[in-house]
């Protein structure tokens, strides 16, 4: 599905490159090439993340401990100043 979604990319660069007026025989090749780096960069990116939960590289979220997360605890000092004194 990213690959399709990448491609889809790829033909949308090149397509706004084409309709701004920017593709020249002289410089199509640059764009072609721009195109496929935008694609190709986004596909890793985005398969970055669940590549790394399948490879277990990153813990799942049912696998860390309150240790790992940060808790803030501040019910003592939940109360409201509405007054207009500033105080």
């Amino acid at each position: 599905m990213m690959a399709m979604v990448c491609m889809h990319v790829y033909h949308g660069a090149w397509s706004m490159c084409q309709t701004l007026g920017l593709d020249a025989p002289d410089r199509n090749q640059l764009i072609r090439m721009g195109s496929a780096t935008l694609a190709v960069v986004l596909f890793v990116g985005f398969s970055a993340v669940p590549i790394a939960m399948l490879t277990n590289s990153v813990p799942s979220p049912e696998e860390s401990t309150e240790s790992d997360s940060v808790r803030i605890d501040d019910t003592d000092n939940q109360e409201l100043k509405l007054s207009g004194d500033l105080g």
